[in-house]
């Protein structure tokens, strides 16, 4: 299960999922722009079931209910680069949802931005260089909505 899955592309290109149904969850526009740049090409995973959720406000469990998963099979659940951009309530909400549609051996692999300064001064940096070089800034269109403290996420984890 990929959870914000965007331009990922890991059931293109690993082998190793070819037994393997791998969902891949996230918002309309995503999918749409992620089938155009694919084209033709054929997963090497097994199954790809695309679900349209908006993590921010959707459902997870009803997609999941719709598309066949079978919350009673052990699932990795992968999260990334997605987490920063969502608000604190809609990542409690997303974990809650995880943990309801978890069977025993389930995991969960993740990441988030904490609240430390190198990463801050690091996306500052990038956002005025961009600036003075007249180029578009990506980052105007996706602010970061939650930082975490390790702590704060792990508990919500538990």
């Amino acid at each position: 299960m990929i959870l914000g899955a965007g331009l990922d592309s890991r059931v293109w290109r690993m082998p190793e999922l070819a037994s393997t149904t791998v969902f891949e969850v996230d918002q309309p526009a995503s999918q749409k722009d992620k089938v155009q740049r694919i084209g033709a090409r054929a997963p090497l995973a097994h199954r790809v079931p695309e679900l349209a959720v908006d993590l921010a406000g959707g459902t997870l469990a009803r997609a999941l209910e719709e598309s066949g998963f079978d919350p009673r099979a052990a699932t990795t659940w992968v999260w990334e680069g997605v987490i920063p951009y969502l608000p604190a309530a809609a990542v409690a909400a997303t974990l809650a949802e995880v943990a309801t549609q978890s069977a025993p051996g389930s995991r969960l692999v993740l990441n988030y931005q904490s609240r430390q300064l190198r990463p801050l001064l690091g996306r500052t940096l990038v956002r005025l260089v961009l600036r003075a070089s007249r180029q578009p800034d990506p980052l105007t269109t996706e602010p970061w909505r939650s930082l975490w403290k390790p702590a704060e996420l792990a508990k919500l984890c538990a």
